[in-house]
């Protein structure tokens, strides 16, 4: 990276974990030690320019329903600022972050599409024959119609499956406690859990930054729309593209 006109030569990246596979909490871990790095070797105007950065993309609606674009755009624009240093043109820099989402989302299309139709091209043939409309047999008009008793053990409210009420914790997924009672400390797939419950919150196990419970204790179609600092992230796995009840990632 160049700061001041000056090379500065980082660490070899190879040894570390691929950065575009980063989830959100661990995103941020990283942007917080990359500007105490600038802080550290750059100037006033370096600091300042990349606080503003990163802080733009941490408030940005997308980083909860399009964070791939969010991160993408933040190594991009990194990976290009040390290749050529520039001054920060703001109506640019937000120019490029709206492309970038609209290509990702554009992107996320297109492979749902392609999925869509190899599954249908792979649906064997018998099952356009076998989902044909097949009329119904006529029963004889003698047939014994059912007792009363019969027809009430046999009616559609009570064929339906009752609800179980043994909840899931939306900590570790495993059932038989509540999550505010949790002490495990490892997932059903025996990986250390990012969560804890401490205080009455839902807290992540590295900074204790907290995770919104609603948006993880509620049906998706009916995300938790409260204007607040908890962060709308799966308490599973991180992820913003879902809360721990949808069960995306278990």
């Amino acid at each position: 990276m160049h700061v001041n006109g000056v090379s500065h030569h980082l660490l070899d990246l190879s040894q570390f974990e691929n950065e575009r596979e980063l989830d959100p909490l661990t995103w941020q871990e990283a942007f917080q030690c990359y500007l105490s790095w600038i802080a550290d070797v750059g100037d006033e105007p370096s600091v300042k320019r990349w606080t503003t950065h990163f802080t733009t993309l941490a408030k940005d609606e997308a980083i909860r329903k399009n964070f791939r674009a969010i991160l993408e755009f933040d190594i991009e624009t990194r990976q290009n600022y040390a290749l050529r240093p520039h001054q920060h043109d703001e109506a640019e820099w937000s120019h490029r972050l709206q492309k970038k989402k609209y290509a990702t989302l554009q992107d996320e299309l297109f492979r749902h599409s392609q999925q869509l139709r190899s599954s249908l091209v792979d649906r064997p043939s018998n099952v356009a024959a076998s989902s044909r409309f097949k009329p119904y047999h006529k029963e004889p008009s003698t047939k014994q119609q059912p007792k009363k008793e019969d027809a009430e053990h046999s009616s559609f409210r009570d064929s339906k499956p009752a609800k179980s009420t043994d909840p899931m914790c939306i900590i570790c997924g495993r059932t038989g406690h509540r999550f505010s009672a949790c002490s495990e400390e490892t997932s059903t797939k025996g990986a250390q859990t990012f969560m804890k419950y401490a205080d009455g919150n839902l807290c992540r196990r590295s900074n204790n930054s907290q995770l919104c419970i609603g948006y993880n204790l509620n049906n998706p179609r009916r995300p938790c729309k409260r204007d607040h600092s908890e962060q709308h992230l799966c308490s599973f796995c991180g992820r913003a593209e879902h809360g721990a009840l949808s069960r995306s990632c278990l």
